[in-house]
């Protein structure tokens, strides 16, 4: 069926005579691609296709590579799709998902995949000059990836860290006041896995391991400590920590292995090397950078860069009264963490930066607002650095 189906789908667009200004909308999904090809005065089809390099030779072998296309929410699913359009020579635009919902609600208040994909196509007629260029490439959407990866496992360590300290609190009671801080390292977790609780840890006072581990005050207050007394509820706690002490250790090990791709594939990619050279930034921040921009070409002003990054106010007035600056509701939060994280880094690093910090505080600041300030100045050098960069790969090209 799958097969006649898309049979049918190549007939229907074969026998299509096509205007010359058209323009594609793909409302992309997992499996589905919902396209609809549209001029200003008809449409030709709208039709489900299956997300498969199939469906990119179909599109390749009889729609004109001087057809727009328009794509909304491509970052989320079917990047090796568009990347094979990309590479078929096809000019793929961004649209903000908010103008497509307009666009769709000018033609009707309902809701589909069908009217989806027309409004994304018409949206792309009529906004043509609000649309970002696309330039997928293998290396940067790689990066971006990793980085997405790197973000979802440290979040996710620390919820496990955090839910096996509320376990050893209970399986030690006041005593992990005495162990806390051994989580957080490698030796410290292997001595919590071999001895989960208190009663672990009594049962084998005079073990070599915890003499050379505890320092002889822990031990001394260890011996006037006594035993729990439910075992089977101890005993499931144990296993629970265990499990969690080896998904700790899982995650560790998977963390380092990501950040060496990330440095290695940094190196084959322009503005990998030429954000490193800036004191603060290191390979996770620069990658983290690229990732999130998606292409400095996107922003024409180092103040809409400040804007996506949420490092620069908006502006609010109406009527008589005076213009306002207020904090931004709609931006990047990855990338304001990333230029934060600078700032707090740099203030240690670098006496320019700290210089600067001391400004900011000696003006009335407080500390998290003079840090968001050295945050904007690391953007604004950041974008000029990307930008001139871009400039001169195009000149050279």
């Amino acid at each position: 069926m799958s097969g006649e189906r898309k049979i049918d789908q190549e007939d229907h667009m074969q026998n299509a005579v096509y205007e010359k200004e058209m323009e594609m909308g793909i409302d992309p999904a997992r499996h589905s691609m919902q396209i609809a090809l549209v001029s200003p005065s008809k449409e030709y089809f709208n039709k489900t296709f299956p997300v498969s390099p199939s469906t990119a030779e179909i599109i390749n072998s009889l729609i004109p590579k001087s057809t727009p296309i328009v794509v909304e929410g491509f970052a989320t699913t079917g990047r090796l799709f568009f990347l094979e359009l990309l590479e078929k020579g096809y000019s793929i635009g961004e649209m903000n998902p908010n103008l497509g919902k307009h666009a769709r609600i000018l033609k009707n208040e309902g809701h589909s995949d069908k009217s989806d994909a027309h409004a994304i196509a018409k949206a792309g007629i009529y906004f043509s000059n609000r649309l970002s260029v696309i330039s997928l490439k293998q290396n940067e959407e790689s990066l971006a990836v990793l980085v997405k990866t790197r973000q979802r496992m440290k979040k996710e360590l620390v919820a496990d860290m955090n839910r096996t300290h509320s376990l050893l609190s209970e399986t030690y009671g006041a005593f992990y006041r005495n162990l806390k801080s051994k989580l957080h390292f490698c030796r410290g977790r292997t001595f919590l896995k071999s001895f989960p609780s208190l009663n672990r840890l009594l049962d084998n006072i005079d073990n070599v391991k915890v003499s050379e581990t505890l320092e002889p005050e822990t031990i001394e207050r260890l011996s006037l400590e006594k035993a729990w007394v439910s075992e089977t509820l101890l005993a499931t706690l144990e296993w629970e920590i265990i499990f969690y002490l080896e998904k700790i250790e899982f995650y560790q090990h998977k963390l380092k292995d990501i950040e060496k791709q990330i440095a290695n594939l940094l190196d084959t990619i322009d503005n990998g090397s030429l954000l490193q050279t800036v004191p603060g930034i290191g390979p996770v921040s620069a990658a983290t950078i690229i990732a999130e921009t998606r292409g400095i070409h996107r922003f024409q002003k180092e103040s809409k860069f400040a804007a996506y990054c949420g490092l620069a106010p908006k502006l609010w007035q109406s009527g008589q009264m005076k213009t306002k600056n207020m904090k931004r509701k709609n931006y990047n939060r990855v990338l304001k963490g990333t230029f934060y994280n600078i700032a707090f880094t740099a203030v240690r690093v670098n006496k320019q930066a700290k210089k600067y910090y001391q400004k900011k505080i000696n003006e009335g600041k407080h500390h998290r607002q003079a840090l968001l300030c050295l945050a904007r100045q690391y953007c604004r050098i950041t974008y000029v650095m990307m930008k001139k960069n871009e400039a001169f790969r195009i000149i050279n090209a």
